[in-house]
């Protein structure tokens, strides 16, 4: 996944805001850059099996990918502390600041607006019943999100079937994606390639965008038969037949011709 997190650095030299769900608030990577205590799930780039939440507390700070299920079971003296109360590791929402249960048996709050240019696009909500609450940012709005060590990853998104959708020149918060399980990883969900889930929220190239067609292979759904002068990358956007790919890097889009 590194080329992805480098191209989607590219597509912003600023990120809106630092991160809700991040290492700095409340999740942890599952990779060596998570040097804390997980306290959300997990949803960075680079951890396509970590996309489930953990049966007990990761007190080291390194997710194991086979500790992973569908369920996020704290223990009781955990949950039911005199700090939390009744809020639990999936947390809840007061206004745009998500309080939540961390696996010490510390409550733990985060700003949703905290850096935002325009708070009005972002909320705290639930995001679905097995992963719990987060913040969300706006159909249409920027996805593309950085934590504290400047790695990118998608954030999560408000609305119907939300996503966050690569597209040639953006990386944008779409609805009517539909909800993503491991199973869709590597498929066409309409005219998006699924790159990954985070919780139920899907993580696509979203083919159209690239004037191409989502299409399902051995290594995965790609977009295909991007015409001469579109965006393209070799690995999930291809150009159509007889062009190539040039310029691209894992910091920037080639051009097929």
């Amino acid at each position: 996944m590194r080329r992805i997190s480098l191209i989607l650095l590219s597509l912003s030299a600023a990120v809106a805001f630092t991160a809700c769900g991040s290492d700095a608030a409340s999740g942890g990577s599952g990779t060596a850059a998570d040097t804390t205590a997980d306290t959300k799930t997990d949803v960075l780039v680079g951890d396509s099996a970590d996309t489930t939440a953990d049966t007990t507390p990761d007190t080291s700070g390194s997710d194991s990918a086979t500790a992973d299920v569908a369920e996020d079971a704290l223990p009781e003296d955990v949950t039911e502390t005199a700090a939390c109360g009744d809020i639990t590791l999936r947390g809840q929402c007061t206004g745009k600041t998500i309080e939540w249960c961390d696996d010490t048996g510390a409550l733990q709050t985060y700003d949703c607006t905290e850096g935002m240019d325009d708070p009005s696009q972002v909320a705290c909500q639930l995001i679905d019943a097995d992963y719990g609450y987060d913040c969300a940012l706006a159909q249409g709005t920027s996805c593309l999100m950085q934590d504290a060590d400047g790695n990118a990853y998608p954030g999560f998104c408000q609305g119907e079937g939300a996503g966050c959708a690569v597209g040639a020149t953006d990386m944008l918060c779409t609805t009517g994606i539909g909800a993503c399980t491991e199973e869709d990883i590597g498929y066409c969900m309409g005219d998006h390639a699924v790159i990954d889930c985070y919780a139920s929220q899907a993580f696509t190239y979203d083919c159209k965008a690239f004037q191409g067609t989502c299409t399902e292979g051995a290594d995965g759904a790609t977009c295909e038969g991007i015409p001469a002068g579109g965006a393209c990358d070799d690995t999930y956007a291809i150009c159509a037949d007889g062009l190539t790919c040039t310029g691209a890097s894992d910091a920037a889009w080639g051009t097929c011709g």
